[in-house]
């Protein structure tokens, strides 16, 4: 990587790295927020659609020394090294987003397409306070939330595999539910049933499960934009940008495309022909106009065309640092014009007429200055 450049990574890419090739290298885990109210456990933060189904290696459970050994600390495996500077800001960055969430209101997005009672609040409230817990899993994992984009609707079966309809009975003796005992009831004819009975409808999966999810999975979609925004500028070696990832996918969202890693071995090869013909001449561009710059400062036309960013030899003919003031400031802007020439329009013969054509026009207008004629002189 060039010296002082920045690789540019999508903020969920850079979570995962810190916390799976990073803050793993250090003997002790990091530590959540002791008064963190954790409301579910990493084994299902990582969804239960997750195959091989484990533990992150930072799960809280490590923290608190429940699998450590007698000195507080994991067992490790080639751990130890020093940690880069950039995931330790991160991790503390994540430790930081309670406070930096606590702000936020519950999207209406969440409950799209489901229009039922749900409790809304109370699922994003729960996902804040767990958003450390939720990110550091998901970013140990490198996969993001699981969430369900619809739900199936079907009447509860009888004990004869049919749609089965229910009545509430009320028991002599009052039971955990009350008086009131739901048991199935029968027909009194072709079509009538006795008063109060019903047809129960079971959803797969509850919906309140569904907005659970959902709110998750849109904290975690928040959490990676405030880091993202949190850690801008303050990074070493890494300049983060915004997620990729979709903040509401299940209403048809789409991703984002993530920026390309322009500094990895064979960058040059993954671009298209068009696109990388593009790349190569905005950079011969950038570097003629950082050339003409030093070449402006220096009071002197690019002439000597050394390293192949500018090289008609006719611009050594547009020189003016070597005039004395008053012809310098007549003959500078008919060089700059020349580097713009060659700068921008390809090598042609149309291009060469251009040049000479100009290089006689600067010839002209220094003489101009220099003429000692009586005055009544015609013009030409």
């Amino acid at each position: 990587m060039p010296a002082g450049a920045k690789r540019l990574m999508d903020v969920e890419d850079l979570v995962h790295w810190a916390c799976s090739q990073e803050l793993p290298k250090r003997r002790s885990s990091p530590r959540l927020v002791p008064q963190l109210p954790l409301r579910r456990g990493d084994g299902e933060l990582v969804g239960r659609w997750t195959e091989p189904p484990g533990f992150p290696s930072i799960s809280p459970m490590f923290a608190s020394g429940l699998f450590a050994g007698a000195s507080g600390s994991r067992p490790s495996s080639g751990r130890g090294s020093e940690v880069h500077p950039d995931a330790l800001l991160v991790e503390a960055t994540i430790l930081g987003l309670p406070a930096r969430m606590a702000y936020l209101t519950a999207p209406a997005m969440i409950v799209d397409r489901i229009g039922l009672d749900v409790d809304l609040v109370g699922a994003f409230a729960a996902a804040v306070g767990n958003v450390v817990n939720l990110v550091l899993a998901h970013g140990r994992m490198g996969n993001r939330p699981a969430f369900a984009t619809r739900f199936e609707i079907s009447p509860k079966m009888a004990a004869n595999a049919k749609p089965g309809v229910w009545r509430v009975v009320r028991e002599l003796e009052p039971t955990l539910d009350g008086l009131g005992v739901e048991r199935p009831t029968q027909r009194i004819r072709r079509d009538l049933y006795p008063t109060g009975a019903y047809c129960r409808l079971e959803y797969d999966p509850d919906p309140q499960v569904m907005i659970n999810d959902r709110a998750e999975y849109a904290v975690w979609g928040l959490a990676m934009h405030e880091t993202a925004a949190a850690l801008r500028g303050a990074l070493t070696s890494i300049d983060p940008m915004a997620p990729a990832a979709a903040l509401f996918p299940w209403a048809g969202e789409p991703d984002q495309r993530k920026p390309p890693d322009l500094f990895r071995a064979g960058a040059d090869g993954v671009h298209g022909v068009r696109e990388a013909a593009r790349f190569a001449g905005a950079k011969r561009a950038a570097q003629n106009c950082a050339r003409a710059h030093a070449a402006e400062e220096a009071g002197q036309a690019a002439d000597e065309g050394k390293d192949g960013l500018v090289t008609d030899p006719i611009l050594q003919f547009f020189g003016w640092a070597h005039l004395k003031p008053e012809l310098a400031a007549i003959s500078e802007p008919f060089g700059k014009l020349a580097l713009h020439v060659v700068q921008t329009l390809p090598r042609n013969p149309e291009r060469a007429v251009a040049l000479r054509k100009l290089l006689e026009a600067k010839d002209a207008a220094v003489r101009a200055e220099l003429w000692r004629g009586t005055g009544d002189d015609p013009v030409a």
